[in-house]
């Protein structure tokens, strides 16, 4: 398992008990490994473009040096794509990370993951990292190569509730007061699960999707099923949806939420200026 982050003080026993890769870009992380006497492996990264994290030419050669002097285990050495759907950029960032030699027996090289992968052979070089092209989930058919999505997510229900009109449901910034007659299913899932506090969740109930209303909540949330049939406690509740023509498709619910987000942002600026 590689952690896309450098050791510390605070993790570093944690990563040699659960045996994990880190990631190291600077001297001082060597020293910090090298202290705890633990052969841990690590694996350089090199910034060629990315910008917030990896080394360049003199930090590299100079680790290069102290892990061979003190027998350190380098696995690796890899970089990341910053521009992962133009092919140019990303040979160029190729190009530049081919410079970075390294004479220590068996290391191995990457560039990349899903997206290195349809750009050609050229980049699959010792090794890929998947990331979330492993769940289907890498948005490139700009580039001509389609996953298919296969995250999925179900709850079941645990509860059936009638409400009446005029009743309400929700912590006041949530609140619903209902218009008509409703029928809730009640879900063990809330973002103590990790279900995320999303403005527009749905799920999808008996092939029909459905809204998640009154928020998302520690340990439960509310499907509204009104209209529904055949809905029974035990059954199963799809929140991400398999299918990438459903509205709850995670995918589908990014796009959803970030025209929200967007729409806040637009309407945050718009009141700073007029304050202004």
């Amino acid at each position: 398992i590689l952690l896309l982050l450098p050791p510390s003080r605070d993790n570093i026993k944690k990563l040699i008990e659960y045996n994990i890769t880190p990631t190291v870009y600077n001297i001082s992380h060597l020293i910090l490994i090298n202290e705890n006497k633990f052969n841990l492996p690590i694996e350089i990264e090199i910034d060629t473009g990315i910008g917030r994290s990896g080394c360049k030419n003199e930090m590299f050669y100079k680790m290069k040096e102290y892990i061979k002097e003190n027998a350190m285990n380098l696995r690796a050495i890899y970089t990341h794509l910053y521009d992962k759907n133009n092919y140019y950029n990303c040979k160029n960032q190729l190009n530049e990370f081919k410079k970075y030699k390294c004479d220590i027996k068996g290391v191995k090289y990457h560039i990349g993951g899903a997206y290195a992968i349809c750009h050609g052979s050229e980049f699959l070089l010792d090794e890929i990292r998947l990331g979330i092209g492993l769940f289907g989930l890498a948005d490139m058919k700009e580039i001509g190569c389609n996953l298919k999505p296969v995250l999925e997510l179900k709850s079941k229900i645990c509860d059936i509730i009638d409400l009446k009109k005029g009743d309400r449901i929700g912590y006041h910034k949530n609140e619903i007061i209902f218009k008509n007659d409703c029928k809730l299913a009640i879900l063990n899932l809330g973002y103590t699960h990790g279900y995320p506090n999303i403005k527009y969740p749905k799920a999808k109930v008996n092939n029909k999707v459905c809204d998640i209303i009154g928020g998302i909540n520690m340990m439960n949330c509310c499907v509204d099923i009104s209209g529904i049939e055949d809905v029974n406690i035990g059954d199963w509740v799809d929140i991400y949806s398999i299918n990438e023509n459903d509205q709850n498709n995670i995918l589908n619910l990014s796009e959803l939420n970030k025209e929200y987000e967007r729409d806040e942002f637009n309407m945050n600026n718009e009141l700073m200026n007029n304050n202004t």
